[in-house]
């Protein structure tokens, strides 16, 4: 399997929180699938009360929320499309998670592959997933596969981003594909690495102004074969050379943009403490 190979070297300690959100200021949480957002999200909800919190977020959504809803609202998530963050009204801080690419499809292989038959049902991505083995998922040219998978990074990044097919997305080299996602990201608050998770999760909650506490880990499949009936244990194929060549192909662009968002990492986070 191809990896970014990055130095990870450790930050000096952050204790202070950055200044609360003001008065109609809202958070945006962008959640790209397999970064390890449900973890994340499970804490930013709960700091907030339900009529404060709009999930699911799209652009449409945004637009037919009644005018009080709208006003309430203090934090938006979502596995939103470059327009729909944009839709958000309002000053916001915008807050995503990153994942090396490869391991990030090799995450969602498994967790659809884990379900079982019952949970499957009427799931295409899962259902494709179990009847496939890796080198054929990889391979898969169904349009649910694609849009997860092929530069799955970027292309939330990207304008035209949201189909793996679109003009854009097939026409533009791998390299402009990541400056131009690279570009965007530089636009956002804070971004986290899930390699990383532990404590970026705790440098995030300080930079919305708020007090560190521990991340407590959901949707990762060691937790859920233990808790969760829906969800069962597979064997795990090894990597072949066809296997990491599929991979390359398939994140060409989602490398190159891994890469200089890690390499960038301290740039990309406001400076506390």
């Amino acid at each position: 399997m191809v990896q970014v190979s990055i130095e990870m070297a450790m930050d000096s300690a952050i204790d202070r929180p950055a200044a609360a959100l003001q008065p109609g200021e809202r958070i945006v949480f962008h959640h790209i699938p397999k970064t390890g957002g449900t973890s994340v999200l499970n804490v930013l909800h709960s700091l907030f009360s339900s009529e404060q919190i709009v999930t699911d977020t799209t652009a449409a959504k945004v637009k037919a929320l009644p005018p009080d809803r709208r006003r309430q609202a203090r934090i938006y998530s979502g596995h939103m499309a470059y327009h729909d963050v944009d839709a958000i009204p309002g000053r916001k801080r915008i807050l995503t998670f990153l994942r090396e690419p490869s391991a990030r499809i090799l995450s969602l292989y498994y967790f659809w592959r884990s379900m079982t038959d019952e949970f499957a049902t009427g799931r295409p991505g899962p259902q494709i997933a179990k009847r496939s083995t890796l080198l054929d998922f990889l391979r898969n040219d169904e349009p649910i596969v694609r849009n997860h998978i092929n530069n799955g990074l970027v292309r939330f990044f990207v304008p035209g981003g949201r189909n793996a097919a679109s003009k854009h997305m097939l026409t533009t080299p791998p390299q402009d594909l990541a400056q131009q996602a690279f570009d965007r990201l530089r636009t956002y608050h804070f971004v986290g690495f899930q390699e990383r998770f532990d404590e970026d999760f705790e440098a995030m909650l300080l930079s919305v102004g708020r007090s560190r506490q521990p991340a407590v880990r959901k949707n990762d499949l060691v937790s859920l074969h233990g808790s969760d009936p829906n969800f069962q244990k597979v064997e795990r194929e090894p990597i072949t050379p066809e296997i990491e060549e599929e991979m390359a192909r398939l994140t060409a662009a989602d490398s190159l943009f891994y890469r200089m968002a890690f390499e960038a990492r301290e740039e990309l986070r406001p400076q506390l403490g």
